[in-house]
């Protein structure tokens, strides 16, 4: 039986919440979370769930979805799920940088999964292969304080909540040198530089934040996609490098990989194409020896997507938490946060969980 798709809604939503200092980047305040959720639903009444980058590009997906990419879906079959994902691929977007279109397509790859899931009848991860592991470990990813005693005790408070590594976004040794000290020696630490040396510097700056015995460099250069010149650097620093979040399709990782740029590539399933590519990006990886660390600051179905897939993955796999210090709702009722740095891989059909829509209707965004 075909099951065509006949209805497709977006829903733009926004969380408040608090950092935990007084901004996030670039002295920028941030005091809400955006998510763009994707609704579709088949001729004989089967519903699935999606979701496409919000944090940076909600109004831009919710755009494209809205006026794009939904519209071309309409009366296609919901089963044939490569087949639409290569189709609005070829139609909507390049490989390269994530783009809204590549968001929206990434949302719509989503859902068609989550439709397949329910009408099998089995949580996801049974159609993608053996269940490896059931709790997902999860590190503590700290917003950008600037600021050595903020940072220091966000660092602390982590650890002390059972997360087993935390992620920095500062630049300043002070301020590294004082989450070291927060934490002790043994603990791993991740610098995330989101691209903001040069070349040059970037070989200066690794040589002495060496020192701080970092677990792995995130886009330490700029641009973020010349993998040529962090082959290099990371071969002759001797240092871990990771990178991904902001590269879409398969052939920018596979680019990625096959230049040796990375130790650890950073697929986000909401950003990059869906769950088909991320499950084709896990099979080039794997034949490199290049491991898998899902991008997955997310808190809908994203998130939802990203447990099924990692439950499949190998120990050496974290998946990477957003460690605000509140927020003011959640569309699964809090059902899916860490629990001393884990979260259970979810057991119902699809997914695994539908949104709450009395949650999601109380946080909508105003119209785009």
């Amino acid at each position: 039986m075909t099951l065509k798709i006949e209805h497709f809604e977006t829903h733009h939503i926004g969380f408040p919440f608090q950092t935990g200092g007084p901004y996030s980047w670039g002295r920028e305040e941030w005091d809400h979370l955006d998510a763009v959720l994707l609704h579709l639903i088949t001729d004989d009444g089967v519903e699935g769930w999606g979701e496409a980058w919000g944090l940076t590009d909600a109004i831009a997906a919710n755009h494209s979805l809205t006026n794009s990419i939904g519209p071309a879906i309409i009366g296609q079959d919901a089963s044939n799920i490569t087949g639409i994902s290569r189709m609005l691929q070829g139609q909507f977007a390049e490989p390269g940088f994530s783009t809204a279109n590549m968001q929206a397509i990434s949302a719509v790859d989503i859902a068609l999964w989550d439709i397949a899931g329910k009408i099998a009848g089995v949580p996801l991860h049974q159609l993608f292969g053996d269940l490896k592991r059931q709790k997902i470990p999860f590190f503590a990813s700290l917003f950008c304080y600037e600021d050595a005693d903020i940072v220091s005790e966000r660092a602390a408070d982590a650890k002390a909540e059972g997360f087993s590594m935390i992620k920095l976004h500062e630049l300043g040794e002070e301020e590294i040198r004082e989450v070291r000290n927060a934490v002790g020696p043994q603990y791993k630490v991740i610098f995330d530089l989101n691209g903001a040396w040069e070349c040059q510097e970037a070989f200066e700056r690794i040589q002495r934040y060496n020192a701080y015995d970092p677990y792995w460099y995130e886009e330490p250069i700029s641009p973020k996609n010349d993998f040529e010149t962090m082959a290099r650097l990371r071969a002759e620093t001797k240092a871990s490098l990771a990178a991904g979040e902001n590269a879409a399709g398969t052939v920018e990782f596979a680019r990625m990989i096959e230049a040796g740029a990375v130790d650890y590539v950073q697929t986000n399933v909401t950003k990059a194409g869906g769950i088909t590519v991320f499950r084709e990006v896990v099979d080039l990886a794997s034949k490199k020896n290049v491991t898998m660390i899902p991008h997955s600051p997310m808190f809908g179905p994203g998130l939802l997507a990203s447990l099924h897939l990692s439950a499949c993955l190998d120990d050496g796999s974290i998946s990477e938490w957003l460690y605000y210090k509140e927020i003011g709702g959640d569309i699964y009722n809090f059902a899916f946060t860490p629990d001393q740095g884990s979260i259970e891989v979810p057991g119902g059909a699809g997914l695994g969980s539908d949104p709450d829509m009395g949650v999601v209707r109380e946080f909508t965004v105003a119209s785009d």
